[in-house]
């Protein structure tokens, strides 16, 4: 399976949302999953559809899908599980548990986690 999936764990859910967003791209193209600086609390997810990974990336492939990991956010989303949900309104999106977290903000957009000082 590679690195990316010691790091993070996509749900049989996710990875079919994932397949369906990569029709018709590149052969390249895959699921990469980094952090940014962001919001009241220190960090907020980056998930994207990319054409091909950054230079750096940790890459795998996972049931077909090309995942891709910035290595700078590696500590950070460590033990994270993705997984593709609907909500109690039939809204489907993508959350994010992540063990790291100690805080997140009152709106859900960002998130600290321990020994970040932002």
């Amino acid at each position: 399976m590679g690195e990316v999936m010691s790091v993070i764990t996509l749900t049989d859910s996710t990875i079919e949302h994932i397949k369906h967003c990569l029709k018709d791209k590149p052969e390249t193209a895959g699921f990469r999953f980094s952090v940014k600086q962001s919001g009241c609390t220190g960090f907020a997810y980056v998930p994207e559809i990319v054409n091909q990974p950054n230079e750096n990336d940790i890459a795998s492939n996972h049931s077909g899908v090309n995942v891709y990991v910035d290595p700078d956010s590696v500590e950070i989303i460590k033990g994270t599980v993705l997984d593709y949900v609907t909500s109690g309104l039939g809204q489907k999106q993508m959350v994010f548990k992540n063990p790291n977290v100690t805080d997140s903000c009152g709106c859900g957009e960002s998130f600290a986690v321990k020994g970040d000082d932002s």
